[in-house]
């Protein structure tokens, strides 16, 4: 009897061990969806705000969090704290939130803050190193490469096509010198491009943290700018929108 007894409290105790691994599997599974979701969106909101799947996902992410402060709410009074509850999906939250945030928060310090202060029209530029060039766009303004538009006139093979953080198209286009010269191509641009920043001390500091050697902010306060020097020397204003 005694041993029957033991046999039967440890089948017991296996059933609830089974019990409590299935309840953390469809707490936990479902919140690992939504932070997955949260990345995605996070990833894509950084790079193309306006873009149709970063609108599609951060309607998905917003539904997922209404969804779950209503599960929430309702765990709160219905589920049993014996059988793990919510408890296991707030651990875990916290433990991923603060492996989570200190990137994000980084990357929301690089390009998210230059997604917010850089734009211009248009700025066509030459270099004998077109690679070492777009790197340091890439570095300086948070640029990303993107395919050059079809109406863009005389496109060479090297072209680099490049679009401020914020921008859905291209508004950069890096040729090669040596190019350039052989095709007989003849590119006018500005004698010293121009990119627009409201926020131009903020611009400033920022370039400055980045390794970029920028002139003090010159300008009687209605008209501000100041300058910077690409990887070959072009002068670069940066300047404050009247």
């Amino acid at each position: 009897m005694p041993d029957r007894a033991m046999a039967k409290a440890a089948g017991d105790r296996g059933t609830m061990h089974k019990s409590k691994t299935k309840v953390r599997f469809w707490i936990v599974g479902p919140f690992l969806f939504y932070l997955f979701v949260f990345l995605l969106w996070f990833s894509r909101w950084q790079h193309a705000p306006h873009s149709l799947s970063a609108r599609l996902l951060g309607l998905l992410f917003g539904a997922m969090t209404l969804l779950l402060v209503v599960l929430g709410t309702i765990g709160n009074f219905f589920v049993p704290m014996w059988r793990g509850g919510w408890a296991p999906a707030g651990e875990l939250a916290i433990r991923l939130i603060e492996r989570i945030l200190p990137t994000a928060v980084a990357n929301s310090e690089g390009g998210g803050v230059a997604m917010a202060l850089f734009r211009t029209d248009s700025v066509c530029l030459s270099y004998s190193n077109v690679e070492m060039a777009k790197q340091w766009w890439i570095d300086a303004f948070g640029c990303k490469q993107a395919k050059a538009p079809p109406d863009w006139d005389n496109p060479l093979p090297s072209d680099v096509a490049l679009r401020l953080p914020q921008d859905s198209q291209p508004t950069i286009l890096l040729s090669d010198q040596a190019e350039l010269a052989q095709a007989g191509f003849d590119r006018p641009s500005p004698t010293v491009p121009v990119i627009f920043s409201d926020k131009l001390r903020k611009a400033h500091d920022l370039l400055s943290s980045r390794g970029i050697a920028a002139s003090p902010i010159q300008g009687d306060g209605e008209s501000e700018f100041f300058e910077v020097r690409d990887i070959e020397g072009h002068v670069i204003e940066i300047c404050k929108e009247s």
